[in-house]
Formats: structure tokens, sequence, C-alpha cells
């Protein structure tokens, strides 16, 4: 098998990256690279494993997307989901176990296992994060499982799926664009079918405008299935606040949000050596932010600014129980 090329993409997350820090972009997408492999240089091992921490809100947001989607594919091939307690249940043992693997540092061995940034910068709160964790999870799960969405999609038809939790992706000028949406399928009234796309949300607070997002999935949408944008419908659901917000489409944002996407590939290109091979510039060329406080909360602030990583040194905390 041959070497993994790092390709040029676009996707939300990689441009609010570089619209953050360019350098914690550099370090993101191109300082890592190659850190997976048994000879990788120690500088570029130590970027890829801060690559992959996590902060303890979003992994809880990732066990609660992990839980939906299981039983999302129930439904798909016509099975039912597991009962409530059972999943709560499995849940939070699964995640009991990561907390302890991650609490030993055992992701500097494994680094795809779960790494949480609190434990590896010192500054987990021990046994009240976990239970607000937990807390957390249970309480995004209950809110889903009793919802009528979930009864809505139990009761879908196996032909009206279209996708669910699956990483996606569509060309915009030769560039691949990548998407992830969280379910999608189609539902039918007067005027004929209609393409419904649900983003699950599991923040206590508010977060900032999504439309990019959802516009990017509608982009999707139509290129994948040929679908009608006003004939698309895109829906967040916030499982913390059990709150549910439906965002129509039209063409006229869909143009927007093309011609915002192009606007960010020449960004993107300028940082880049060779455009062809997808070089980047040296690590110098990424500036770094001036906001120190986008610091405090950055993976990569062990290699970039250690004064801050050495200042946040303490015990991570004690053990759950």
């Amino acid at each position: 098998m041959g070497d993994i090329k790092n390709d040029f993409s676009w996707s939300k997350s990689r441009d609010e990256c570089l619209t953050t820090c360019p350098r914690r972009y550099y370090y993101q997408y191109y300082g890592y690279w190659g850190g997976w492999k048994r000879d990788a240089e120690p500088s570029v091992r130590e970027i890829y494993i801060l690559k992959n921490l996590n902060t303890i809100p979003l992994w809880a947001g990732q066990k609660v997307h992990e839980c939906i989607d299981h039983t999302i594919q129930n439904f798909r091939w016509g099975q039912p989901g597991l009962e409530q307690e059972r999943v709560l249940d499995v849940t939070l043992k699964r995640m009991r176990q990561e907390w302890v693997n991650s609490f030993h540092g055992r992701y500097r061995q494994q680094p795809k296992s779960c790494a949480l940034f609190e434990h590896e910068y010192g500054t987990s709160r021990g046994e009240d994060d976990w239970r607000d964790a937990a807390a957390h999870v249970e309480r995004c799960l209950r809110t889903f499982y009793s919802s009528p969405v979930c009864e809505r999609l139990a009761a879908l038809p196996q032909d009206a799926w279209l996708e669910a939790e699956e990483w996606a992706n569509f060309y915009l000028d030769g560039v691949k664009i990548w998407v992830k949406l969280d379910c999608a399928f189609r539902e039918f009234d007067e005027d004929g079918s209609r393409v419904v796309i649900y983003d699950w949300k599991t923040g206590k607070r508010a977060v900032a405008d999504s439309s990019l997002q959802l516009s990017c999935y509608a982009l999707y949408a139509s290129a994948r299935w040929r679908a009608d944008p006003a004939r698309v419908v895109a829906r967040e659901y916030n499982l913390y606040h059990d709150e549910e917000r439906e965002f129509p489409v039209n063409a006229a944002d869909l143009d927007a949000t093309t011609t915002y996407i192009r606007a960010r590939f020449e960004d993107m290109w300028l940082l880049l050596e060779d455009r062809e091979l997808n070089t980047p510039r040296p690590e110098e060329a990424f500036a770094r932010t001036d906001v120190l406080e986008r610091c405090e909360r950055c993976n990569f602030k062990r290699v970039c600014r250690p004064e801050l990583a050495d200042a946040a040194e303490v015990a991570p905390g004690e053990m759950p129980r």
C-alpha cells in the first residue's frame, strides 16, 4: 500500500481553524502529517498526538452522536432501537473506561484512543468534570429518545433514508468539499418529495450562526441527490435544550455560500508552496494569533506556546469512582 496523500480540500471546520489562528491551521492540517508512522520525527509525532485531543464537552457530544447514529442505523435497516436505559448504561460504562484511559495518558502510546485536553494540560476538575460530562450525555440522550423526532425517524420506511453520520463530499471548481450530515431522508407532501437534513447540537450555550454549515449541507444535497434547493429543509435540534429550528434554503443562499467558499480557497492557497501537491509554506509563514485566550484553549500550545502549557501543569484531578 502506497503512502497516503495529503490532498487539499475544504470544510467548515478547516475554514474556522484558519480564521481562528493560521499557526493552528498549519499544525492541524500539515504539521502532523506522518506522525502516525513508527519512524516519525519526535516533533511530528507530538503534533499528531496533540491534534487528536478533545475537550471534555466535545467528547461528550461525540458520545451522544455515536449513540444516536447507532440507533438510526437500526432504523435504516428496519430494526428497533435499543431500550433507552440499556443505551445509557452501555454508553456511560464506555465513557468511564475512556476517561480512565485518558487519565493515564494511554493516548501517548495509542493516539487514536480517547485523549482529553484537560488531562493533557492538567486542567481537569476530576470527579466534578466526570459527573458533569456523564449528566450532560444522559440529558441529551433522554431528550432524543423521548422526542417526536426519534419517533418520526423510527417510522420512516427504509427507502426514505438517504444518509446518516457518514463523511461525504462534493466538488466545487475541482476542490473536494467535506460534509458530515447527522441524518438525511426524503419526506413527501402535496408538492412531492423533499430532502430533510438534521443536525444534532449538544451544547449548553447557543452556537454561533450555523447557516454556513447548513447551506453546505444543502449544496451537498443538490450535488448528490439533484435536489431542488427550494425542496431542501435543514433542521437543527439542540438536545440539551430540546429546541428545534428549521432553516429553509433558497438558491440565493447557495450562491452566497459558493461565493464565500471560493474566496476561502484563495486564502488557503496563499499559504502553499505548491498548490498541486498541497505543499505548505514553512511553519513561520503561518502567523500565530495575538488573542492569547485562544491559545489557552488550543491543542497545540505545548509546541507553539510552551510557556502557557507549562504554566497550566497541575495534577489531572482524581479518578472518577
